[in-house]
């Protein structure tokens, strides 16, 4: 067996075990015995994500394209929706295993989760193996970021920032290595995995990773501002930062232009200082950092061996990498307090992006990045050559670390004091027992992080067996921490059960839709099919969020078509079907009376200025949605006066509408769909331009007459979107090939030695 041979089956069976450790995980998601099963907590996975996949699951099995979703709210774009991810290929695999609302369907997007873990581990081993250059380093550095507090908390719930972090280390490696070998090509490889992260729906993470590219740039051009081979150097980084950018736009534009005129025209389009500012208190910090079931939470701890490696790499203070990590974990930290700190409140106003998302406190995932590198670099230090002044530092860790040891066991003592105080109290003991528990784990991680070290300082013919030992306890403390957190005891075929309201709703609504008051499982009816008014999708056009604050319920059911209401109240204004028990609720169904119907003809149409009027009129007391429509954006002087009239038919299909009108003497036709761009109208064949009607809805002159009415959804968005992803993928890949053609007739490069890998400098 060559060196060479043995050094790519190492490499290979470390992989494997990261892509592989992801089912060790979450084996109680997948069990071989299914009385072990369990599944996520409740939250945006089971409540939106899973609903929105089941909804485009059902389009494309009805020969539909996912375009437009006319379940939630009146109508709102599908594919446009960046957290659905329809063009990330893992989505693919995913739709193919979605068949309903039932337990496998369920786990067929569960899935997504392991499989960006391994994704994940992996890809930052290749990137430890790139900055590091020492496989032990490479693989603590992986464990310490896949099963760091951040990853295992907020994205395990919240898929689309999984989907979109574990692209980092890639993104990354691709600049680095540009940086490093003055490479396009390793730029325009980290600009596609960038645009990968774009396609996978969180543009909050997509931002935040943004800037850890920036620090990457930044702190290299700081770096090798004083190379004396060539001054200009440094310079390189902003070429090829801006390459990687202009890349990664390219590539996602299929997906974010759509997505930027959807979020122009949603909820989140005006937000305040005080929604996107929350971040961590100052005590949270240093609370989760060292024991986070004890008084904190999860998100900022990456284990205490990785803590105690990391700052062995900066008391030994070597190279550049070491350097970059730090000023990665230090950003993490910063934005993470979000407006608890001036360095938000300033960037809020003076740089793009930071006004436009909420939850601060996610940009704690670069601390663990940065501390993950470091742990990595401290692992590799320690198996290194060390001189004198090494050892002298490290004996200094050693010292802090058992002065710590010291002060932790005799805050336990005391803490376990209050726990048996608290016994004989009865009050709060659990609680306690928890603390007293939680803290002692810390103190026994602490403890054999400083064998460890012991170890490594005393006994020289044991060192062999650090590396193994310091993956299991990173394993041990990690997993041990984490691990059950997000799970619940609950099978995956019980989150969704068609009761007997569900059922009765769906064979009786029609054309209308219902509200729902919080009753239905997911808090909406999409999963079910069932056509529903709410606010509870995180994205909703901003018009309907408005109407549902600020006119009258009635009003705004009218409008909308609403005929059931499913709630728990009892209500005086409708009509009792059903009631059902569910625990200890009473759950009831209504059907409500004075809906519009899909549509209607409305003889004669008012004018107002602006949107803010158009509401205000809508919510006059007085105003007869049947007699009078009123338009935005319309010169008075075209305004015409109809009659009465008939819809025979009516057909509302995944991205169009149908209809058959009967209008003797003209009219418009005031649809219950609500108003967005994309839309276009046919009447009789001949194109004509839609209105938007009653703030919120769309409508349509028609001359007297019968007629064939036909909307069709083919928004502009999406097709300059596919041109610029095409025009970049095709002027990427002739790059690639004349470059192919040019090495191939220039002969082959002479052969590289070593590992091909940049040592930590």
């Amino acid at each position: 067996m060559t060196p060479g041979f043995r050094a790519r089956l190492v490499d290979g069976l470390l992989l494997l075990l990261l892509v592989l450790l992801p089912q060790l995980y979450f084996w109680r998601l997948f069990p071989s015995n299914p009385t072990d099963q369990k599944t996520l907590v409740d939250g945006d996975l089971n409540q939106e994500h899973f609903p929105v996949i089941v909804t485009v699951s059902r389009a494309l099995r009805d020969g539909s394209l996912p375009l437009w979703n006319p379940y939630s709210n009146g109508g709102q774009p599908l594919l446009a929706d960046p957290q659905a991810a329809l063009l990330y290929p893992p989505t693919w695999w995913t739709l193919a295993g979605v068949n309903g609302f039932d337990g496998d369907s369920f786990l067929a997007l569960e899935r997504q989760i392991p499989l960006h873990f391994s994704l994940l581990g992996a890809f930052s081993y290749f990137l430890g193996r790139v900055l590091i250059g020492s496989r032990f380093g490479a693989l603590l550095m992986a464990l310490t970021f896949t099963y760091s507090g951040f990853i295992t908390t907020y994205p395990v719930q919240q898929l689309p920032i999984l989907r979109s972090i574990a692209w980092l280390p890639l993104q990354v490696l691709g600049l680095w290595l540009a940086l490093e070998r003055r490479s396009w090509g390793w730029a325009a490889f980290g600009g596609a995995m960038l645009g990968m992260a774009m396609l996978a729906g969180h543009p909050q993470t997509v931002f935040q990773e943004s800037i850890v590219l920036a620090v990457v740039a930044a702190v290299w051009m700081y770096q090798n501002r004083t190379v004396e081979v060539d001054h200009r150097r440094a310079l390189w980084a902003i070429p090829a930062l801006a390459l990687v950018g202009v890349v990664a736009v390219g590539l996602s534009a299929i997906q974010w232009i759509p997505s930027l005129e959807f979020m122009q025209r949603s909820n989140r389009a005006e937000v305040s200082y005080g929604f996107v500012s929350g971040g961590y208190a100052f005590w949270e910090l240093p609370l989760d950092l060292i024991a986070p079931r004890v008084l904190g939470g999860l998100p900022v701890y990456v284990g205490v061996l990785p803590l105690v490696l990391a700052g062995t790499a900066i008391a030994l203070r070597r190279g550049h990498v070491s350097g970059l990590a730090v000023v990665l974990a230090a950003v993490g930290l910063i934005l993470s307090l979000g407006g608890n700190s001036f360095a938000y409140s300033g960037a809020y106003r003076v740089v793009p992006g930071f006004a436009l998302f909420r939850d601060q406190e996610r940009a704690i995932f670069m601390f663990a990045f940065g501390v993950a590198i470091l742990a990595g670099c401290g692992g590799a230090l320690l198996l290194g050559e060390l001189g004198r002044g090494d050892w002298r530092k490290l004996a200094g860790v050693r010292r802090v670390l058992r002065v710590l040891m010291l002060v932790s066991v005799a805050a336990g003592a005391a803490l376990y004091v209050a726990h048996v105080n608290a016994e004989v109290a009865q009050e709060g003991f659990l609680r306690w027992r928890a603390i007293v528990n939680w803290f002692f784990f810390f103190v026994l991680m602490l403890a054999f992080s400083l064998g460890l070290l012991w170890m490594h300082a005393r006994l020289s013919t044991a060192r062999p067996l650090i590396p193994a030992l310091a993956v299991a306890l990173v394993i041990l403390d990690l997993f041990s921490v984490s691990w059950d957190q997000p799970l619940q005891d609950r099978f995956p075929n019980d989150m969704f059960r068609a009761s007997q309201m569900v059922s009765r709703t769906l064979s009786e609504i029609g054309l209308q839709r219902a509200v729902d008051e919080g009753v239905l499982d997911g808090y909406h009816g999409l999963i079910y099919g069932i056509p529903t008014i709410n606010r509870i999708l995180a994205m909703h056009l901003d018009r309907f969020h408005a109407a549902t604050d600020l006119l009258p319920p009635a009003r705004l059911f009218d409008l909308m078509n609403v005929g059931y209401v499913v709630t728990r109240e009892t209500k005086t204004d409708g009509q009792l079907l059903l009631q059902e028990q569910f625990e200890q609720f009473n759950n009831r169904l209504y059907r409500r009376q004075g809906a519009l119907g899909p549509a209607i003809v409305v003889p004669e149409a008012r004018v107002v200025s602006s949107g803010s009027d158009a509401l205000a009129a809508v919510a006059e007391p007085t105003f007869d949605p049947r007699a009078q429509v009123v338009l935005e954006d319309t010169d008075p002087a075209q305004l015409q006066r109809g009659g009465p009239g008939r819809v025979l038919s009516y057909r509302r299909g995944w991205n169009d509408v149908d209809a058959q009108v009967q209008a003797p003497q003209g009219g418009y036709l005031l649809l219950s769909e609500i108003a967005y761009p994309g839309w276009r109208a046919e009447v009789d064949g001949t194109g004509t331009p839609i209105l938007v009607a009653d703030y919120l809805l769309r409508a349509l002159w028609l001359p007297a007459g019968d007629h064939q009415v036909r909307l069709s959804y083919q928004p502009a968005s999406i097709r300059l979107g596919a041109v610029v992803t095409v025009v970049t993928l095709l002027g990427l890949l002739v790059w690639l090939g004349a470059r192919l053609v040019r090495a191939r007739a220039s002969g082959p490069s002479p052969v590289a030695t070593g590992e091909g890998v940049i040592i930590a400098r």
